[in-house]
């Protein structure tokens, strides 16, 4: 008789466990995504104001005080996509610049997968007409509502369009663009990869008028690599120029001081890289909030350079799932590391050394996309992303390594 009565605690017990991590599932979760957003990625005090699902992803919005007012981030599945400077900038140079360089004259302006929808705010008052396609309406209807609209004088003269990129260039059959910008850090998915093949590239060239500009993130630094290179990362920049180079007569390496962005079109663009620095000083002096800019630095890249750093490369294709994959499982890799201020990999955030216990490793190279080799000791201070925490070891990883360093527990790394 004990036994059963026993027996019959122990079921309704498992009854009720589901039932109430039901009833505090919205706090538990919200507790949670705060407590690995503070201890995890590094934000002090985060505030999760917004976490929803939707059909393609899951969609945080994180809210941390500063003096100057509450800081908003977009995170993609744990991946950050706005609020820190780097990203700001990429919107600058991808999105804003090709549109502001050709001037005041009216312009018919695409810019796919913009859902932090700045390029409205800043675009959509300018002359002509602005169409932003972004897939995923939680992405843009969380941002309106939590970045956007705290803001204030968000403008309302714009088209937005609930489409794949793809989809709604293949069935576009109105008057052509002037500029099409592709706003997206980093291929992450199949989805996105396909923006960066040279099919898309030819369907965006179709849709441009004469004359017309095609603005796209290289996702990094466009390095000299091999194109026998294995990790499908190091020749992710070199393949988005070859197949731009293979589509457009005429290509532009543009360099900012947090990666690489390239513009394209069937005529010379010489006279809209002349434009771009008068332009930017002007938006840059216009803008409210300019500080979120920083002082962007604008260099092109010489033409022989360009087309040097592409030879040898085959450019993305429809068949390309293992450079995803790749990049993914990297990514993935790098996610619970500490980055307060992250950049979008592989932007790799740089930092200030903390002191290390003889014997020392250094970091051999430190730069924004490239991951290092680490030697023994050497003169040059490194950088330092992520969190620093010792345990065993101190044993130099080897450049294949993730991470940097094998003496290094959940996060910190050479970058």
């Amino acid at each position: 008789m004990l036994l059963a009565l026993q027996a019959h605690r122990r079921w309704w017990l498992l009854l009720a466990l589901p039932v109430a991590y039901l009833l505090g599932w919205e706090n538990w979760d919200r507790a949670s995504l705060e407590a690995y957003y503070r201890g995890v990625r590094g934000y002090a005090a985060p505030r999760l104001v917004a976490s929803e699902f939707s059909p393609y992803q899951r969609v945080d919005l994180l809210q941390r005080d500063r003096r100057a007012g509450r800081e908003p981030f977009l995170f993609l599945n744990g991946n950050l996509f706005y609020g820190t400077r780097s990203l700001n900038q990429h919107n600058l140079f991808v999105s804003l610049l090709p549109r502001l360089a050709r001037g005041s004259r009216s312009q018919n302006t695409l810019v796919v997968a913009g859902g932090s929808l700045d390029c409205a705010r800043y675009l959509a008052p300018l002359a002509g007409r602005l169409r932003v396609v972004e897939m995923d309406p939680t992405v843009v209807r969380l941002t309106w509502k939590f970045i956007q609209e705290p803001r204030g004088g968000f403008p309302g003269n714009w088209e937005l369009v609930l489409d794949d990129g793809k989809h709604f260039l293949g069935a576009w059959a109105g008057e052509p663009f002037d500029v099409i910008a592709v706003d997206i850090p980093v291929p992450s998915h199949v989805q996105t990869a396909a923006l960066h093949s040279r099919r898309f590239f030819e369907l965006a060239r179709s849709r441009l008028r004469p004359g017309g500009v095609f603005s796209i993130a290289l996702a990094g630094r466009l390095e000299a690599r091999s194109p026998m290179e294995a990790a499908a990362a190091g020749r992710l920049q070199n393949r988005i120029l070859a197949g731009l180079l293979a589509t457009f007569s005429h290509v532009a390496v543009v360099r900012s001081s947090y990666g690489d962005f390239a513009w394209a079109s069937a005529e010379p663009l010489d006279s809209l890289k002349q434009a771009v620095k008068p332009a930017l000083r002007e938006f840059l002096a216009g803008a409210g909030d300019a500080g979120n800019f920083g002082q962007p630095k604008v260099e092109f890249l010489e033409e022989s350079l360009i087309r040097q750093r592409a030879a040898g490369f085959s450019p993305i294709g429809d068949a390309d799932l293992q450079l995803v994959l790749r990049l993914s499982w990297r990514k993935l890799k790098g996610r619970f590391r500490a980055e307060a201020d992250e950049c979008p990999w592989p932007l790799r955030c740089h930092r200030a050394a903390p002191p290390m216990p003889s014997p020392r490793a250094f970091c051999s190279v430190c730069s924004s996309g490239v991951r290092s080799s680490c030697s023994s000791p050497t003169s040059r201070r490194p950088r330092w992303c992520g969190s620093w925490r010792p345990w065993s070891g101190w044993r130099a990883a080897s450049s294949d390594s993730w991470g940097g360093w094998d003496g290094f527990r959940s996060g910190g790394g050479c970058c």
